[in-house]
């Protein structure tokens, strides 16, 4: 059965974003229809919370110190990444982001659907992006991309 998309151009692009609130920066992210879940997670070894904001499906905090290690150790393609209770087998790996691929739902679509994750890394952050079927990856990436570049300007 061929795959339905959604228009292209369907979400804004993310806005200024307003100082320290990370909850507003999240929802002009996780507000968009193409997007399951957003999350942003401190990098920062000593900070009094690992999730810093989240919409969507709830991400577990030994979830998100598993993204955190991963990302520090350069291993984060090596074994499944759980967010939210799913599980996702990394993809692509690029400089500061990696990209991968729900394998609970691509398994019970038989192979055709899927969704996916983007991990991307900001000067003090992870953005943590969950899509599902059938958003594809080509219309979430530049999304989130955009926001990333936003909190790395504001040197976050």
């Amino acid at each position: 059965m061929p795959r339905k998309r959604k228009a292209a151009g369907t979400s804004p692009p993310p806005q200024e974003l307003p100082p320290a609130e990370p909850e507003l920066w999240l929802s002009q992210l996780a507000g968009s229809p193409l997007v399951q879940s957003g999350h942003l997670v401190s990098l920062a070894p000593d900070a009094p919370q690992l999730i810093v904001a989240e919409q969507g499906p709830p991400m577990r905090a030994e979830e998100a110190a598993t993204v955190v290690e991963g990302v520090r150790k350069a291993t984060l393609h090596e074994d499944y990444v759980s967010v939210a209770g799913h599980h996702y087998l990394i993809t692509s790996i690029q400089r500061t982001s990696y990209y991968g691929r729900d394998v609970q739902t691509a398994v019970e679509s038989g192979g055709e659907g899927g969704g996916g994750l983007l991990v991307i890394r900001t000067v003090t952050m992870l953005v943590v992006v969950t899509y599902a079927f059938p958003t594809l990856a080509a219309e979430v990436v530049p999304l989130a991309e955009l926001f990333a570049d936003k909190l790395i300007e504001h040197s976050l």
